[in-house]
């Protein structure tokens, strides 16, 4: 059980879904779920269910209770970090991911 924040176009969780029971992505952007939906339909259908994309920020993700039954999280955000929203989500009790995968292209973030 994978979820992607700050997913772009799902780069990342795409290579997973062979090996997770779901990966579900979001991002901002309302331009991905189209690339997301081209990569979807090259894979075989099996694999394509088990993919899911969303266009919503990280934090609308996190405060509904998008981290709550995963296993992993992968986040890849901007420059400037985790929103607040995010990490009390990863933080919170009873509710924490067995891993956290945190990809960055910046020392600060």
């Amino acid at each position: 059980r994978v979820v992607e924040l700050y997913g772009g176009v799902a780069t990342i969780g795409a290579h997973l879904v062979a090996k997770a029971r779901y990966v579900r992505c979001s991002d901002e952007n309302p331009w991905n779920a189209a690339c997301v939906a081209l990569t979807r339909r090259d894979l075989p259908d099996a694999l394509a269910q088990k993919l899911t994309y969303e266009t919503a920020p990280a934090a609308a993700v996190a405060r509904r209770g998008g981290l709550d039954d995963c296993d992993v999280v992968i986040v890849d955000p901007p420059r400037k970090g985790l929103c607040d929203d995010v990490r009390a989500a990863l933080l919170r009790r009873g509710q924490t991911p067995r891993r956290l995968v945190y990809v960055s292209c910046g020392f600060d973030a």
